[in-house]
């Protein structure tokens, strides 16, 4: 994998620059500088240079530099910003040097900002300005949802000078965050961030206990203790209730602060004072015990076997695991699970993420190519430029190829969401339960100077087969009831120790798992052979037209642009005329783009004559149209477009060509924006260059760029996902049935009506 390189503040060696005299209260102060500096950490590698967790290959590759760059723009841009954040800013002054090398601007600016008289808000001043840069560095969306990233950051800092608590200075930088409409990017406390880093780390220095205040009584009790920890020797059980630590009454006290309480270095110790669950309240369940502190290993995998009976009267043995979060251990201890379960002769496997939330990103992939074999691509990434990035295995072998399911449910998330894609897009599993959260997004994690720590959204996925997952979920292939969802209940969370397999028998999910294996599952040799992938998908919709006629409506889906898009393109419209096709939808929803020239050559099939396709603006500001010469449209029946937020580059240019030449209404949402060409050179070591060489704007001059393309009709956005395709770029027809619960298929074949009824050929 590449380098991850992450930009982080040096706030720790302060060095005095100048003593600034103030007019306004008559005394010396002085400003400091803080360098702003990059740090790069291997994707999955160690992370020695870096506080911050990397949990997504997304950004990339920086070099160190804090040279003034010769860019004139940069430059004044930047004067212009410290000059903003300046002006109207009196009393104590404090600065902040950023040395930033970006392709948008490579030199140093100094931010100068009016330090606070309370030293708690002076600090949290500091971790603003390290939250503003890495959020102008690595933020997803690269207009900040639509706002002046620099001038938010200016408001802030002034509407934070004159507060007293550090606490009250956080709201400030969490209301900050709030503006770009992104829930996942947010920061979080110290005692919060140590309480995630002890759950992605999967280990804590503490007696192994796990604690929780029960709702109706406010007791502190037991939910589990580590098998062979300190708690677990000493004899202390699942529902005993802790009274005292260390002689502290902890009437009140919530789960997470007692066990902040119970936590500490390897080599001291904790007295702690029970009360036995199963006893009588007499003095003799009561009882003290002293417990050293020593490194607790947490498993976020359980696992045990099923015995089940096949249709022939045969006895197999399913072996079911349990995968509670992905931690930096997830990957290692399913192996270990696995293994286990192979040599006492499982058959198949149960993987259930139900209701789990998610994790480390890398720790989903290595968990996914436990499972796979092969060069099998795991997940598609899109960064803030709107490229995307495949990830991809490297001559995988899977730990086992034994029949497989998986179990989600509302409560699978994010690494989750990659993990189930990864094995359902690729052909390994089944997926079994209910639609899972949605969560299309990627966040890094980085530890700011305070202790405190930064989420961002840094990177969007899709499934291997291009699936948008954001706000939509994965729906599997096999619903079972929602009152059966909820995991197998637990005794403790994180801990290795078997279900119980009797207890599995009444889950709905597991006996749908029964029947997927039972009638889906057998073993075949195939031969392999070269397999031609086509980016087209069509079929026929037959509709009503107002005056009672039965029309037939030509669907044609366009998930990518690949070299044979054109020529799949036009071998659809020419099957679809023969059938006696008398309009066109042409479906470009969820196609983050492609080859250029393959968008143009598409552009062709639909249009006639001399036509202006797209117009680029090269380095140097000059225009260049790119025409048709002498087109002839393959077909001039009524066509429209759908379009939403995931159709980009390509997409955009081939939808601009047929809105602005007349030939077609687009229908859906807003497109992305990506109004930038690149070329891609193949490097001496195989590697590959991709260079943004080119601006475009559409025919009619349309800037596309950040802005994306309006359609002519919205319609309702929680509808606007493609149709379901069962796999990547096969060249299969969806199911027309499905389609007529599509609003926009709706709403495309009302504004045809319009057209044929006017007799327009657009």
């Amino acid at each position: 994998m590449d380098s991850l390189c992450r930009p982080k503040l040096d706030l720790s060696n302060p060095c005095t620059i100048s003593s600034v005299y103030s007019r306004n209260y008559q005394k010396h102060t002085f400003s400091l500088c803080y360098k702003y500096r990059f740090s790069c950490s291997k994707f999955g590698g160690n992370h020695s240079k870096c506080k911050g967790l990397i949990v997504a290959q997304s950004l990339p590759k920086t070099k160190v530099s804090s040279h003034v760059g010769s860019d004139d723009e940069s430059g004044e841009s930047n004067r212009k910003l410290v000059k903003r954040i300046a002006n109207g800013l009196i009393g104590l002054a404090a600065a902040v040097s950023l040395c930033l090398d970006s392709p948008a601007m490579a030199e140093s600016m100094t931010i100068a900002f009016p330090a606070s008289r309370t030293h708690e808000v002076n600090a949290v001043q500091r971790t603003l300005v390290e939250t503003w840069g890495l959020i102008r560095e690595t933020f997803v969306d690269p207009t900040f949802n639509h706002q002046d990233w620099d001038y938010k950051f200016q408001q802030t800092m002034v509407e934070m000078l004159p507060l007293r608590t550090a606490d009250a200075a956080y709201s400030k930088i969490k209301g900050m965050l709030s503006t770009l409409g992104d829930p996942f990017t947010r920061i979080i406390s110290p005692k919060e961030y140590q309480s995630f880093r002890i759950g992605s780390d999967g280990n804590v220095q503490g007696v192994g206990l796990f604690v929780n205040s029960e709702p109706k009584t406010g007791h502190l009790v037991v939910l589990s203790c580590v098998e062979g920890s300190p708690a677990a020797r000493a004899g202390i059980h699942v529902g005993d209730e802790l009274m005292e630590i260390n002689g502290e009454r902890l009437n009140g006290i919530s789960g997470e602060a007692a066990a902040q309480k119970l936590r500490g270095h390897v080599g001291t110790s904790v007295t702690v004072k029970v009360h036995n669950g199963k006893k009588l309240a007499i003095d003799s369940s009561f009882r003290e015990v002293r417990l050293p502190r020593e490194y607790i290993r947490l498993s976020p995998i359980s696992s045990t076997i099923i015995p089940h009976r096949t249709p022939d009267g045969h006895v197999s043995k399913t072996g079911y695991v349990k995968l509670l979060a992905f931690s930096q251990t997830a990957a290692a201890d399913m192996k270990h699970a696995i293994n286990e379960l192979e040599n006492q002769g499982v058959e198949s496997y149960i993987l259930d993420l139900r209701n789990n939330p998610g994790g480390l990103v890398k720790a989903g992939l290595d968990v996914a190519q436990i499972w796979l074999d092969g060069d099998e691509t795991l997940v598609n990434t899109i960064d803030r430029e709107g490229n995307m990035l495949p990830i991809n295995m490297t001559n995988g072998h899977a730990l086992t190829r034994d029949p497989l399911v998986v179990l989600v449910n509302e409560g699978s998330a994010s690494a989750s969401e990659i993990l189930a894609g990864a094995l359902h897009d690729n052909g390994r599993a089944k997926l079994i339960g209910n639609r899972t959260f949605g969560k299309g997004k990627i966040q890094s994690v980085t530890e700011l100077q305070d202790g405190s720590a930064l989420f961002i959204t840094v990177a969007k996925y899709l499934s291997p087969a291009l699936h948008a997952i954001d706000q939509v979920g994965i729906t599997p292939d096999v619903q079972c009831t929602t009152d059966m969802l909820n995991s197998p209940k637990e005794s403790g969370l994180m801990r290795k120790k078997s279900p119980n397999s009797s207890s599995l028998e009444g889950d709905s999910c597991i006996l749908g798992k029964k029947l997927a294996i039972d009638s889906s599952f057998r073993e075949v040799r195939l031969p392999r052979e070269y397999i031609r992938l086509s980016p087209i998908s069509s079929t026929i919709i037959p509709h009503r037209t107002p005056d009672g006629h039965v029309s037939k409506t030509g669907y044609v889906k366009l998930l990518a642009f690949s070299q044979t898009a054109a020529a799949d393109m036009k071998h659809a419209i020419n099957e679809l005329e023969n059938q006696g096709v008398e309009s066109y939808i042409l479906d470009l929803r969820n196609n983050p783009g492609g080859l250029v020239k393959a968008g143009l050559d598409v552009a062709q099939i639909w249009l006639d004559g001399d036509e202006t396709l797209v117009n680029t603006i090269d380095r140097e500001g000059n225009m260049l149209p790119i025409n048709m010469t002498n087109g002839h449209a393959l077909t001039r029946d009524p066509l429209v477009v759908l379009v939403n937020e995931g159709s980009a580059s390509a997409s955009e240019i081939l939808a601009g060509a047929l809105h602005d030449n007349g030939r077609a209404k687009l229908i859906g949402n807003r497109t992305f924006g990506k109004g930038k060409i690149q070329s891609v050179t193949e490097l001496q070591d195989g590697s590959a260059l991709f260079i943004t060489v080119a601006k475009y704007l559409s025919p009619a001059l349309h800037a596309i760029d950040q802005v994306g393309i309006t359609p002519d009709v919205q319609c309702t956005t929680d509808m606007l996902n493609s149709p379901k395709e069962s796999g990547l770029m096969r060249k299969k027809s969806p199911n027309s049935s499905s389609l007529e619960g599509d609003s926009c298929i709706l709403v495309a074949e009302h504004e045809l009506d319009i057209q044929e009824s006017k007799g327009s050929a657009s």
